[in-house]
């Protein structure tokens, strides 16, 4: 596997509508120049949203759309690996092919983003504590083994 898809989420304004392009590009090429994400597909019950890829409309799950929105920028277009576009579902070939291929297209991102939902009152306070432990009395041995 040399080449995977990235997404070019356009810059925009909250109230502008989610547009995007997707390209192709050699992993090696596109190392630490994206930004990788990581989310809960939900339910195939879940509301959709429309995120316009390269003039067309593309329906995306609630959650694919909601970190998307969020890490759009005003200014600039941002770049991103998202598995729901940039994996080809439909095709039978690819989509193992990409599976199989997702840890070095982590490994290669310039950074990772973790989404579990949109924020509220109990996450907000929970992320306020969890940055005030001392996570060295918690988990040492995990800890020792991240190198800085």
């Amino acid at each position: 596997m040399n080449e995977i898809r990235l997404l070019s989420i356009h810059a925009g304004y909250q109230e502008d509508q989610l547009c995007a392009s997707l390209y192709t590009e050699n992993l090696e090429i596109a190392r630490k120049t994206y930004s990788a994400i990581s989310y809960p597909w939900g339910s195939p019950d879940d509301p959709r949203r429309i995120c316009m890829i390269d003039h067309t409309q593309v329906y995306v799950s609630i959650n694919a759309y909601n970190i998307l929105s969020e890490l759009r920028q005003n200014e600039i277009a941002i770049l991103v690996w998202i598995d729901c576009l940039c994996i080809n579902q439909e095709d039978k070939e690819e989509k193992p092919s990409q599976l199989h291929h997702m840890f070095d297209i982590y490994q290669s991102a310039m950074k990772t983003f973790i989404y579990l939902g949109k924020s509220d009152a109990s996450s907000d306070t929970a992320m306020t504590y969890a940055a005030g432990e001392d996570l060295y009395q918690y988990m040492p041995e995990l800890l020792n083994e991240i190198q800085y």
